[in-house]
């Protein structure tokens, strides 16, 4: 989130792996319109907690998140990730959790995170 694709966001690794699922929560400040999400895997030609699997939650209140907006895979390699939502929805929370991991490891890793606005469908 911080624009700098040589920084990350990693789950736990020590003294102990927490399993997955994983998630990160973002909090937008507002109500946003999304067209979807962008996602860079870490970009250290580390592979260490790539997704593999992955399920899109957006909630109003960060408490209330419903079912997934939308679910997917992806292959291990360390490309941007484009998630189009099925329609543009407002929501002020966006929840990304990792269900699987390409080498079925327990751990995720992210190196930045960020919506589509709805005016960019």
């Amino acid at each position: 989130i911080d624009g700098v694709p040589q920084t990350m966001w990693h789950t736990a690794w020590d003294p102990v792996a927490a399993p997955l699922p994983h998630e990160i929560i973002v909090d937008l400040g507002q109500p946003v319109l999304m067209a979807g999400m962008k996602v860079l895997p870490r970009q250290d030609n580390n592979p260490n907690g790539r997704i593999a699997e992955f399920a899109v939650f957006l909630s109003d209140d960060g408490q209330a998140w419903g079912d997934a907006i939308v679910r997917g895979t992806w292959d291990g390699r360390a490309i941007e990730r484009v998630i189009r939502f099925p329609q543009s929805i407002r929501a002020r929370f966006l929840k990304l959790v990792a269900l699987k991991e390409i080498r079925g490891q327990p751990f995720t890793s992210i190196a930045e995170i960020d919506i589509i606005p709805a005016d960019q469908r």
